[in-house]
């Protein structure tokens, strides 16, 4: 019987652990994200001070470690690593503010999940395609206010009900 309960304890326990994100897409991504610390500018908490992501030093980041980053900085100038081709996973980090993604190689970028999104600057990319949040519910509106694309390969995009006060599309 006693047996019973500690795996019932340790199943119940697992359930309440943070889930690690599955990079599959891209590694470089990944590695761009485990080189935040608090003495670079990779990743920014809430209160815009420099952050490690990996808090629990496991070399994964989980989903409670992703929301803790409010403001991230992967431009390729930014990190000592190759250059970025994929970066899906951002999905899991809903508490940004802010995406800066530089000069890499990205050619799709989606961030419509990223209903917190202030500012989003992916300059110099090959960027085709981008799907920016759009949201038309008045009670949660879409805080997207700064938009910055330059120098990608992109031909239309919707910028319908996004508060955008400066945008930099030049270079298209």
């Amino acid at each position: 019987m006693k047996k019973i309960y500690i795996l019932l304890l340790l199943l119940c326990s697992n359930l309440f652990l943070a889930q690690n994100i599955n990079f599959t897409t891209n590694t470089n991504f990944k590695t761009a994200l485990l080189a935040a610390n608090t003495n670079n500018t990779i990743a920014k908490d809430v209160n815009l001070n420099p952050m490690k992501i990996d808090l629990d030093n496991d070399s994964e980041i989980s989903e409670i470690e992703a929301l803790a980053v409010y403001h991230l900085d992967i431009s390729l100038s930014n990190l000592i690593t190759n250059s970025i081709s994929n970066i899906s996973e951002i999905s899991n980090f809903t508490n940004l503010e802010t995406l800066k993604c530089n000069k890499h190689q990205l050619i799709s970028l989606n961030v419509s999940m990223l209903s917190n999104l202030k500012k989003l600057v992916a300059n110099k990319n090959q960027l085709t395609s981008v799907l920016l949040p759009i949201n038309s519910d008045p009670i949660l509106p879409n805080k997207l206010e700064y938009l910055s694309l330059e120098k990608n390969l992109l031909t239309s995009i919707n910028l319908t009900n996004l508060p955008l006060r400066y945008v930099f599309l030049g270079q298209n």
